[in-house]
């Protein structure tokens, strides 16, 4: 008795039904390897099950047709199996990416310049995280200490690697300053309380113990370009951690010719005194990046960048020995400015 039983069962199940030795160890693999399937998921397990039967359904219906024979037994398998088989891909799982997860810090790959992509007010670009985002360490920002450092989870402090904020928190308070506070405030309001991924160039660590990061916001903004490109800071490379100098330098240029920030604030004095623009920029040279500024009465950069037959850049003064022989392959307002772009002072 049992045995009829399971043979009327075993003729429904393709793969049994011509009791065929090969054909059914070949179909009992099969249906072993499905009904694994369910550790990764039900929808996995249903979807491999029901395919056989949604086939050889469409294939005994043709064959019945072909024969004269009713296919409404047919049919009814066939919608039963194709419902068992939807119902499986509606709980299939899709496979997401979260790349951004994984708490390593980066390898120390020669990448270039982050690619960039235009924001909706078309001002800003975002740059788009290097194939590198998945080794970033994820981390917290637990207090933002002025405007390039802040500490994170473990009371770990960080600074960030190619930007200058001017000071702000320095025990001796002549050398605080307004720029200083409002810089600081733009790096609270961005970064304090926030989850930020941080980025390694060639050090780990400053001589105080800081870590030296780039840092990414979630939605992928590079804070420190962001930061110059606001005019809340001044490019300030230190090697060998030059992974984005020029892309910082550009941020700089960005900022001066938008006004942006610090820029603006030194803009409105400008607009204010018109007959002091050389000494209103040289103060606010002082003032923002403590490097004395060379500019004429329009504003424009004095100090000449040359490329020489052997590919060295250097950077000539006015009043050296030969700015006035040198035809300048750039110009700049500072010299530190013009270290940042990777140039050397003229020895003479």
């Amino acid at each position: 008795m049992g045995s009829d039983i399971i043979k009327n069962i075993l003729k429904y199940i393709p793969g049994f039904r011509t009791r065929t030795l090969w054909k059914m160890v070949i179909a009992s693999l099969y249906y072993l390897f499905a009904i694994s399937m369910a550790a990764s998921g039900i929808g996995y397990m249903l979807t491999s099950l029901s395919l056989p039967f949604v086939i050889f359904s469409i294939i005994e219906m043709i064959k019945k047709k072909k024969s004269g024979f009713p296919v409404k037994n047919s049919i009814i398998s066939f919608f039963i199996a194709l419902l068992v088989f939807i119902t499986g891909s509606l709980l299939t799982p899709e496979t997401k990416n979260s790349n951004l997860l994984l708490q390593k810090e980066p390898l120390n790959t020669p990448t270039a310049s982050p690619r960039e992509k235009t924001n909706e007010n078309n001002t800003l670009p975002t740059p788009v995280p290097s194939p590198q985002t998945n080794l970033r360490e994820k981390v917290t920002v637990t207090r933002v200490i002025d405007g390039d450092t802040f500490e994170i989870e473990g009371g770990r402090s960080v600074r960030l690697i190619g930007v200058d904020t001017p000071e702000s928190v320095h025990p001796d308070q002549s050398k605080n300053t307004e720029f200083g506070k409002i810089a600081s405030a733009f790096t609270k309001e961005k970064l304090g309380g926030k989850t930020v991924y941080l980025e390694k160039d060639v050090s780990d660590k400053d001589k105080y113990g800081r870590l030296l990061r780039y840092v990414y916001l979630e939605d992928n903004t590079f804070f420190n370009e962001y930061l110059i490109k606001e005019g809340m800071a001044n490019p300030a490379t230190f090697p060998p951690d030059v992974k984005y100098t020029d892309l910082f330098v550009k941020a700089q240029q960005y900022a001066k010719s938008n006004n942006k920030g610090l820029w603006a604030i030194d803009e409105q004095k400008t607009q204010k005194n018109p007959q002091t623009v050389p000494e209103s920029k040289q103060n606010a040279g002082n003032q923002f990046g403590g490097a004395k500024t060379y500019t004429d009465a329009s504003g424009k950069g004095l100090i000449k960048g040359n490329i020489n037959s052997k590919g060295e850049k250097i950077y000539h003064l006015p009043g050296g020995q030969f700015y006035d022989r040198t035809v300048p392959e750039a110009w700049f307002k500072t010299e530190e400015e013009a270290r940042a772009a990777g140039f050397r002072r003229s020895q003479r």
